[in-house]
């Protein structure tokens, strides 16, 4: 089965659990999951909002979005795109051109006075009365536009259908997943490469960035926090001076073709001394213990328990997370969530980030984080470094 194929089966699976005879997608990636179709201005707008619906009864596609966007839409997904566009950008054209021509009839019968109109049109011409409308980047005054222009049409947040359609991952979605995890292991050793004592936590960034650049990846993000500092979550890397004996703990991830990765390992610049080695090796442990349990039929909520009591048991007795990993996809964060309550079941195909990071303020901090792919009968790592801990000779 192909990714567009596979894709739409997931989207009608996931709307005929939620009820729905139309999805309508707003954040970039689910516009893209559904279209094939990435507005680049997502990332640099904010308030830009661009929309893919679907009709899970014959798979219909059309996308909304300004007219701006109509020709990287039709380079995208093709002439034959079903478009709604808005807007008063101007475009000058060629005769004879089939994008100009194109251009020229979306013009003529399809371009709206505002986003709202556009996606009222569309919605109405594709004939939904349950609509599931991805919340994620439709503003409130978008939804209140539409749902106006819309009467008899009931319209309902739908962010989390499409996390549900997302949750198995088809073989080329496992790929894609599977490289950008190498292409992130790859810039770390090279950030790593020359270390000496004396770079700095933004030194090692740099050094990253300039790796993922070569292996045509963009930086999701990368936290390289030492000594104290390795305690701080999700933090900016600093101009601090990275010294003999400091931990340094990395949480990184790129993006690949629109893939994400998100791993983590811990390095020591010298000998560590006792604390670090046996912390980072309880950590190490509860990644190991949990992902090893990772087959069909366990829940998410089972793999935490494991995570903590693992750590706990290996040196941590204090250790508490609130959540031990993630799905990752075409999101950092897919669903499940490796967390107590969570009780999806884990199917073949499902995508797991498993990590077991501890935060000490005062001290500094060690991670261990990994990415799996749930085989048919266990589990299959898509990252290939190491997961010892990385001793620098500065």
């Amino acid at each position: 089965m192909t990714l567009t194929a596979f894709r739409a089966q997931r989207l009608a699976m996931a709307a005929q659990k939620a009820g729905a005879d139309l999805l309508v997608a707003s954040l970039g990636e689910n516009v893209q999951y559904v279209s094939g179709y990435y507005c680049i201005n997502l990332d640099v707008l904010q308030r830009t909002e661009s929309y893919a619906l679907f009709r899970p009864s014959d798979g219909a596609v059309s996308i909304v979005g300004s007219i701006a966007e109509l020709p990287s839409i039709l380079e995208s997904v093709g002439l034959e795109a079903d478009l709604y566009c808005y807007g008063s950008f101007r475009f000058a054209g060629t005769a004879g051109d089939p994008l100009t021509e194109r251009l020229e009839q979306v013009k003529a019968e399809r371009c709206y006075g505002s986003l709202a109109e556009a996606l009222s049109a569309a919605i109405l011409a594709l004939g939904g009365k349950r609509v599931a409308m991805d919340e994620s980047r439709c503003c409130l005054t978008t939804w209140n536009a539409v749902a106006a222009a819309c009467p008899g049409v009931e319209i309902f947040p739908g962010s989390q259908v499409f996390m549900e359609a997302r949750l198995v991952k088809h073989q080329e979605e496992i790929a894609g997943i599977e490289r950008s995890a190498e292409i992130a292991e790859g810039a770390l050793a090279y950030a790593l490469k020359d270390f000496r004592v004396g770079m700095t936590e933004k030194d090692l960034e740099l050094r990253f960035r300039e790796e993922l650049a070569r292996q045509d990846a963009e930086l999701l993000f990368f936290v390289g926090t030492a000594a104290r500092r390795a305690a701080y979550s999700d933090t900016k890397n600093t101009d601090l001076a990275i010294q003999m004996g400091d931990m340094i703990r990395f949480d990184f991830g790129c993006i690949w073709h629109g893939y994400r990765s998100d791993l983590a390992r811990t390095a020591v610049v010298g000998q560590a001394d006792q604390k670090v080695a046996a912390y980072y090796e309880a950590v190490r442990l509860g990644t190991y213990d949990a992902i090893a349990a990772i087959k069909p039929g366990v829940t998410a909520e089972e793999i935490f328990q494991i995570a903590v009591e693992s750590t706990r048991k290996n040196g941590i007795p204090h250790y508490e997370r609130h959540h031990c990993g993630h799905g990752i996809g075409v999101e950092c964060y897919d669903r499940p969530s490796v967390a107590p309550g969570d009780t999806t079941v884990l199917e073949e195909g499902m995508t797991l980030n498993v990590e077991t990071p501890y935060y000490e303020l005062g001290w500094g901090g060690v991670q261990m984080e990994s990415t799996v792919v749930v085989t048919k009968d266990g589990r299959r790592y898509l990252d290939k470094s190491s997961d010892a801990l990385i001793v620098l000779k500065g």
